[in-house]
């Protein structure tokens, strides 16, 4: 006498139910790696950084809140470089402090550092700071009372496992409201 093999019917709906739910964990699996790619790229952007102002001259510290922004991922301290009324936040993001490192990997090679000085700041005359005053109003529609602006000389470097980039650079700093901002 022959068995016969018991069939298990299991109704359509459970296994539409099934189906959707290995579609549902592979989906999060995905969101999971692309996300853990995402922050191995970031570099893991620093935000406990603080800077020593008191290393710095009062002129200077636009350039040393750029540059130690910059140089340690930081974006809060780079938008403290910048007036409100320029809105650099809105223009820059956390992401655009690692593209300064991403686009010289192809010279500089990986493990990019960076690392400037400070040098001398050559002050504006009055008719400098009249056409930096005009330049403010034509382009941000604010009028900028303006007590003092120098162009500060920066000795830039970037260095990499292959090889380092080094530049000078001015920065335009202005003092506004009794505060030093950068352009």
């Amino acid at each position: 006498m022959a068995r016969r093999k018991k069939q298990i019917r299991i109704p359509k709906i459970v296994l539409m139910l099934i189906f959707i739910a290995v579609i549902i964990v592979v989906i999060v699996m995905c969101k999971n790696i692309l996300q853990k790619n995402k922050n191995k790229n970031n570099n893991n952007l620093n935000t406990n950084v603080e800077l020593n102002t008191s290393n710095y001259k009062d002129y200077e510290l636009p350039v040393a809140y750029y540059y130690n922004g910059i140089q340690n991922k930081n974006f809060e301290t780079f938008i403290k470089a910048y007036p409100d009324f320029m809105q650099i936040g809105s223009q820059f993001s956390a992401e655009d402090l690692n593209n300064y490192y991403e686009q010289n990997k192809d010279v500089c090679g990986e493990n990019i550092t960076l690392s400037y000085e400070i040098g001398d700041a050559i002050s504006y005359s009055a008719n400098e700071i009249e056409n930096l005053k005009a330049d403010f109003k034509t382009n941000y529609g604010i009028n900028v009372d303006l007590s003092e602006a120098y162009s500060v000389n920066v000795k830039v470097k970037y260095s990499g496992d292959k090889s380092s980039i080094e530049s000078n650079r001015k920065h335009t700093v202005f003092k506004y409201n009794g505060q030093w901002y950068s352009l």
